[in-house]
């Protein structure tokens, strides 16, 4: 009997036989999984996903997840390298505002470096899960906005003393979901 060759999610080829666990002289054969073409095409046609299978966020879902957390990652060039910290944060309308003490993230909003923040959400037992990423330029908050600021829901969990807000407003996000959620 002829094999079907088909095509894994991950890239790698094989035969229809071996992928359905039944053996090449069963008859069975397994569908081939969507090409990254037709998974692009897939957005295009309003099933928003990505070229991995992955479901794609609104911006609208990533804003709600981003603004359902409080902790996050922080990432952003100090010194040529690549940093990333875990931040406590709220979300103030389209901007993510932390509080922090002096440091590299005071450094870097001051030079109101371009920065990316992430959250996420998973469960590995059920292997699904979310994940948000807003990228903005970074700014150090100073005069009366730190007034504005103090009343939001924000408190630092392991710093002694900080004073310093820093706001990343969103310019871009971008979301993906896996799993039925």
């Amino acid at each position: 009997m002829d094999q079907v060759r088909t095509r894994r999610r991950d890239g790698v080829g094989g035969s229809a036989s071996a992928l359905d666990g039944n053996g090449p002289r069963s008859g069975a054969v397994a569908p081939a999984p969507p090409t990254r073409s037709e998974r692009a095409d897939a957005v295009t046609a309003g099933r928003a996903e990505d070229h991995h299978g992955l479901r794609v966020l609104d911006e609208t879902t990533c804003l709600d997840l981003l603004g359902g957390m409080s902790i996050g990652r922080l990432g952003f060039s100090a010194g040529a390298l690549p940093v990333i910290f875990p931040v406590n944060f709220t979300l103030d309308g389209r901007t993510i505002v932390m509080l922090t003490e002096d440091g590299q993230k005071v450094d870097a909003a001051r030079k109101g470096v371009v920065a990316c923040f992430e959250v996420d959400w998973f469960d590995p037992f059920s292997h699904i899960g979310w994940s948000v990423l807003a990228t903005g330029r970074l700014e150090l908050v100073e005069g009366a906005r730190v007034d504005e600021l103090r009343r939001l829901p924000l408190a630092p969990w392991a710093l002694e003393h900080p004073d310093r807000f820093l706001e990343l407003p969103i310019e871009v996000v971008s979301g993906r979901r896996l799993g039925n959620l």
